[in-house]
């Protein structure tokens, strides 16, 4: 068996072991297919939000970012507007805790605009 699809095969063990315990065990298909692509192309980061699938990707080796962390990446590199990007947001489904959002607008509240 070819190492990605032991990677895969694993991917999807470590994720089906994991949901066993999860309230939502639906929602974990995303988050499983996420992993097993990252492995199967060798990436560098994945982006996963859902903390248990978090667990999971880095138990395998993989680095884990979520949204809030590539709109931070984005905005230090002066991509978008983060406050305006993290207003939108504030319209998806997306939730987080409040407190971590309002760190990350602090922390790139002292740059101008043209930086964010």
């Amino acid at each position: 068996m070819p190492p990605s699809t032991v990677w895969s095969t694993l991917a999807f063990d470590a994720f089906s072991a994991a949901n066993r315990k999860s309230t939502s065990p639906e929602n974990a298909i995303g988050e499983r297919a996420a992993i097993q692509l990252a492995v199967r192309i060798g990436a560098e980061l994945v982006l996963i939000d859902e903390r248990e699938g978090a667990a999971v990707a880095r138990s395998m080796g993989l680095a884990v970012t979520g949204t809030l962390g590539i709109l931070d990446l984005a905005a230090g590199r002066g991509l978008l507007r983060l406050h305006d990007a993290v207003e939108r947001l504030k319209t998806t489904s997306f939730r987080c805790r409040p407190e971590i959002m309002d760190a990350l607008l602090a922390r790139h509240a002292g740059k101008s605009n043209e930086e964010q």
